[in-house]
């Protein structure tokens, strides 16, 4: 409900600001809002604003997000997922040997957006996923699952 600051403050008194209205958008409705802009030029401008020269790219990363995001907050389990789109090529992960579905990618996808936005948390998320990774290598079936299931080498 629109405050009555906000209709002293602006002039339409109908409607809340756009930006305040945005806040009560789902990930998924800002996304699919990003992928119905019909102009291409505004594209590429939030897309450059993640370090990403192709809006294609960043539609995928962001649906990559959307993805992962709903996994995580339906209790569905995450470490064996496939994912449903094809990552592509990009500044967060270069995709070879078929690597292009697993969660792997996804986690660099993860954080490459996430240090365009903050690079203390981009950092927190990867000393978090290194050391629990560590504090398992040594565990044969969880060193497994690491390796082959997610995808994981060389995280960062």
């Amino acid at each position: 409900m629109l405050q009555k600051y906000d209709h002293k403050k602006y002039i339409n008194d109908k409607y809340a600001p756009a930006w305040k209205t945005l806040e009560f958008f789902t990930f998924g409705i800002m996304v699919n809002l990003y992928k119905n802009l019909k102009d291409k030029s505004l594209k590429q401008k939030i897309a450059i604003r993640y370090g990403i020269r192709n809006e294609k790219v960043l539609e995928n990363y962001f649906s990559t997000l959307v993805e992962m995001r709903n996994i995580c907050a339906h209790n569905a389990v995450l470490f064996d997922h496939k994912l449903y789109k094809e990552l592509k090529n990009g500044p967060a992960f270069n995709v070879s040997n078929g690597n292009s579905y697993q969660i792997f990618p996804a986690i660099k996808v993860i954080w490459f957006i996430l240090n365009s936005i903050s690079q203390s948390r981009a950092n927190e998320l990867q000393n978090n996923i290194i050391s629990l990774f560590d504090k398992y290598k040594n565990d044969n079936v969880i060193s497994c699952v690491i390796e082959n299931c997610i995808g994981y080498k060389n995280i960062f």
